[in-house]
């Protein structure tokens, strides 16, 4: 991990939560923590929502910025 930023990391989880997940009944783990959480918790935590036909879930992400 030592060689991700914080802004790295931000983006990696940016694009995980905001992938559609069966067992939330096809809701995103983003969506779910906007109606608990609120947003000001996740603009605190640098969390953004990505558009489904924008998510990478694959390493070129992070990698192709270096």
């Amino acid at each position: 991990m030592d060689n991700y930023t914080q802004s790295d990391i931000d983006l990696m989880m940016s694009h995980i939560n905001s992938t559609a997940r069966e067992i939330l009944n096809f809701a995103t783990p983003y969506n779910m923590a906007t109606i608990y959480l609120g947003m000001d918790a996740l603009n605190k935590l640098k969390f953004n929502k990505i558009q489904p036909d924008h998510i990478i879930l694959k390493p070129y992400l992070i990698n192709n910025k270096k």
